[in-house]
Formats: C-alpha cells, sequence, structure tokens
C-alpha cells in the first residue's frame, strides 16, 4: 500500500522554524516538494447527488483517487483536473476497480476525457466491473522484478491524456446493498511530454522505451506510474542512471530563482553607482570653482588684503596683475580725451615767437585823446 504524506505546517511563528530561516525555506520548497510523492483525494467528499463539476488543480503533483466504501445513496462526480504548463500530460492507470458490471456500464461508470470551451470534445470507454489490484513479483531475495497485472492487461488499465492540459473525470456509483462495498483506485501522474526539452524541471527521468518523463522518485515506488509501458517497476529500471549533461541541467528550481535574484541585484548596484559617478560630474563640470574649497580658505586667511586693494571680495582666480589694471585704466582716459576735445598743441607759444611774427605798433599816446 502507497503510503501518502501530509504535508508540514511551515509558517511563520511556527516555533521549530526561526523566522530569519524562513524565507530560505521558501526557496528550497521546490525540493523539499519531491518528498511529498502522493496526493490522496477521497471521492466520497468530491462527489454528491447531483453531477456538478470540481476543479483541482494538480500542477505537477501525482495524486491518488480512491472510493471504497458502502453508499445508500447515487453518487455522481465530474472532476475537473488542472496542470500548471501544456509541457505536461496526464497519465491513468485503474489500480482497482469494483463496481456494478453492466451492459455498456449503464448504472456504475468510471469515464475520462477533455472538453474545448463548454462543449466535450473527447471521451474514452466506460469502465466497470472488476479489475483487481496488481501484484508484485518478486525474486529469491525479496527484490522487486516487475507488477502482474492479473486478467486486467496494462491497456485496459491504462488512460493517457496529452492533447491538452485539462482533463475531465465522470464517476457514477449507485447504492450497495447489503455488506457489499464498492472500491475505485486511479492513479494519476502528471508526465513531462518530451524529455528533449528545457531541463528546468529537476528530477525527471525518461520513461523507458518513451520519450515521456516521470519524476525519478516515482520509480520502483509500487504504483505505476509511466504511460505507454508501464517499465518504472521493473528490475532493470530500478537504479538512477542520469547522464553528466542531464545533471547539469536538472538544477534546482530554488538554486535557479536565488542566482536571478542575485543578478537582478548586482545590476540595480551597477545602475545606482553609474547614476551617482554621472551626476558627480556634472555638478563638478557647473561649478568649477568649488572645486578645491580647503585652498579658498587657507588663501583668504593667510593673505588678508590691504586697504585700497580693488581686488578685495574676489576670487583670486578672477583677479587682474595691477600693473596691467592701471595701464588699460590710462588708455581708456586718452582715447576718451581725444574723442571728446578739440584738436589742440599741447603747449602755448612762446612770447618772442609772437612779437617777432608781427609789426610793432606801440599804444597811442594820452594827449591824442584830449
Amino acid at each position: 500500500m502507497v503510503k501518502c504524506k501530509s504535508k508540514r505546517n511551515l509558517s511563520v511563528g511556527n516555533p521549530l522554524i526561526p523566522n530569519s530561516q524562513f524565507i530560505w525555506i521558501l526557496l528550497i520548497m521546490p525540493v523539499m516538494e519531491a518528498t511529498e510523492t502522493y496526493k490522496e483525494y477521497r471521492l466520497e467528499k468530491l462527489c454528491g447527488p447531483t453531477m456538478i463539476k470540481r476543479s483541482l488543480y494538480l500542477n505537477n503533483q501525482p495524486s491518488i483517487f480512491t472510493f471504497n466504501s458502502t453508499s445508500n445513496i447515487r453518487l455522481k462526480c465530474h472532476v475537473e483536473l488542472h496542470l500548471f504548463a501544456i509541457d505536461f500530460g496526464f497519465s491513468v492507470f485503474t489500480e482497482a476497480l469494483m463496481l456494478d458490471d453492466t451492459p455498456t456500464c449503464m448504472t456504475d461508470y468510471v469515464q475520462f476525457g477533455r472538453d474545448f470551451v463548454f462543449l466535450t470534445s473527447h471521451k474514452s470507454e466506460k469502465q466497470c466491473g472488476k479489475v483487481k489490484p496488481t501484484s508484485a513479483i518478486v525474486d529469491s531475495e525479496g527484490n522487486l522484478l516487475h507488477r502482474d497485472f492479473g486478467s486486467t492487461p496494462f491497456t485496459r488499465r491504462s488512460y493517457v491524456e496529452e492533447t491538452d492540459a485539462e482533463m475531465d473525470m465522470w464517476m457514477e456509483i449507485h447504492p450497495t446493498y447489503g455488506n457489499n462495498s464498492k472500491e475505485i483506485k486511479l492513479i494519476v501522474t502528471p508526465f513531462r511530454k518530451s524529455c528533449l526539452k528545457s531541463g528546468i524541471y529537476k528530477d525527471y527521468r525518461p520513461c523507458p522505451g518513451s520519450t515521456k518523463c516521470i519524476r525519478s522518485n516515482l520509480f520502483c515506488d509500487g504504483v505505476i506510474n509511466c504511460p505507454e509501458m508501464p517499465k518504472d517497476e521493473e528490475a532493470d529500471h530500478c537504479e538512477e542512471t542520469v547522464s553528466t549533461v542531464e545533471k547539469y541541467h536538472n538544477v534546482p528550481l530554488a538554486m535557479i530563482i536565488l542566482l536571478a535574484v542575485l543578478v537582478v541585484i548586482a545590476l540595480i548596484a551597477y545602475f545606482i553607482r553609474d547614476v551617482f559617478v554621472i551626476c558627480r560630474h556634472l555638478t563638478t563640470k557647473r561649478s568649477p570653482q568649488g572645486a578645491n574649497p580647503g585652498r579658498q580658505r587657507e588663501t583668504r586667511t593667510s593673505h588678508p588684503p590691504l586697504r585700497g586693494d580693488q581686488s578685495v571680495g574676489t576670487h583670486p582666480a578672477h583677479r587682474e596683475p595691477q600693473s596691467n589694471t592701471h595701464e588699460l585704466r590710462t588708455q581708456e582716459r586718452e582715447n576718451e580725451t581725444r574723442s571728446t576735445a578739440p584738436h589742440m598743441p599741447y603747449n602755448p607759444p612762446a612770447y618772442s615767437d609772437i612779437v617777432s611774427n608781427s609789426p610793432y605798433d606801440p599804444p597811442p599816446s594820452y594827449q591824442s585823446f584830449l
């Protein structure tokens, strides 16, 4: 009998788990999930008196659907199973069945199929009657050799859905009489449609003689999981043989996520550093006088300005030599005088020059005016 393990309650505040380690537990959850091999669903709880469709999201979790009891009412089920990616398909194996055996399975039955939008596009043949559980064939040392299907071959026990990422199951169970009980045991295994695609899914192995893959821990666990050919329970394939390339590609998803987070953090830090360097460069380029403030303060304190110095209050870099400034100002005054005053000799003529160039005319006498 397959034992289904219940999931642990990993939550913040658990006294067994420090809160500081909770983030790391979330990162390694995909690795821990592989230990939770199967999840069990009781059809007594899923089914009811009316055919109401219920949706179950299996993701990539192998599941077991069981019914083993008596019922005084008519039970009907319509369960829609969902996978998380179109790269996966469903493999259904009927491990045991004990229902009413009627022509065309008119009373009790189990049926599989798929739908398109709201319409059913495909249905398998109905299963009813008795299907005995498989038995293990072992060698003299007790090692598993293979599984015996009895009078019901593998082809009548198996159903494969790889067209869609959804699959429908219909069931109907009529009331039982007396102490007779009815039984249903279905193994639903999600499988990868092709092992040649990217190896981001951890711990998957090819089914022998097929291109489809199932989880490595499903090999030789006493349950048929592989579609098409049930060789995952044969002794020759119990030892895991994974090539070096496949081991390299089957990196745990948690490590990929952690590496991606570290790369993103490094890129953000590099971007912030570039922005800081660019801003600092632009600030220095706009205000060059602030490039060496310590030297400016030292110059001002160690060399106090003298009274009358016209360069007081200006930056040393903006001051001009005093001799050059005086010459420029004198030249400016001369230019202004030449442009505004009329042209005149710079010195007056000598007195001898004026007397010698004109005839002598003595002044009139006093008597001439009388």
